[in-house]
């Protein structure tokens, strides 16, 4: 370990963060051997992250948020340990497909962005629980969505999303879903399926079902049409 402005921490991922401007204002933890596993750099004026990024091997979760990235360097992918990704409020235009290998990963949050769609990578993210894609302007959603095996909390509100994936009833772990203003006007046939689901908005869409249809679906108890 080397000391990094008064903190001991591993020269490998010094070697990262001297590449990142204004170190005073980010913030790190650590964890016994000196080795970064949160790094946040929330409302820093940057426009992208150093290729070496993927250099941090024990970083568990990472804070975008309020940047100006538009987009990941294809090193990020060898975070194999990253738990938690925000992004919200960013100039992201894309997600790409580098996601998919980020098998770590529990919550991905990419609130208010620039993105329009999604690689079908991220159906690898199957140990995912929490994701956020409001207030954007997706307009669809890849087929492998299903795979999301252990997602359990998705917020898709504000977008323009005319229709689901037929996969989209593979989700049996799914508790709440917030489809609210978007533009879809019919639920798939394997939505019968979210046997998990306790809470669903799905308020401001020109979905035309009758009541009885929810009444499938046994543990939903709070629904807003």
């Amino acid at each position: 370990m080397e000391n990094f402005h008064g903190i001991q921490i591993l020269k490998r991922d010094i070697q990262v963060l001297e590449k990142i401007k204004h170190p005073h204002l980010y913030h790190i933890v650590l964890d016994p051997i000196g080795q970064v596993i949160e790094l946040s750099l929330s409302g820093m004026a940057l426009t992208h992250l150093p290729f070496s990024i993927g250099d941090l091997r024990g970083l568990q979760k990472i804070d975008l948020s309020k940047t100006y990235i538009d987009d990941l360097p294809s090193s990020f992918s060898k975070l194999s340990n990253l738990k938690y990704l925000s992004l919200i409020n960013t100039t992201l235009r894309k997600v790409p497909e580098i996601i998919g290998d980020l098998h770590a990963l529990r919550e991905l949050h990419l609130r208010n962005t620039k993105i329009l769609q999604f690689p079908s990578s991220l159906g690898n993210l199957t140990n995912l629980k929490l994701l956020d894609l409001s207030y954007n302007k997706i307009r669809t959603l890849p087929e492998s969505f299903g795979f999301l095996k252990n997602l359990e909390i998705l917020d898709l509100c504000r977008n323009r999303l005319e229709s689901l994936p037929e996969s989209f009833g593979q989700l049996h772990k799914l508790r709440y879903a917030n489809l609210s203003q978007n533009k879809i006007k019919i639920l798939p046939h394997s939505f019968e399926n979210l046997i998990g689901l306790k809470t669903l908005d799905i308020y401001q869409n020109p979905i035309k079902v009758s009541p009885k249809y929810f009444e499938r679906l046994q543990n939903l108890h709070d629904i807003n049409q």
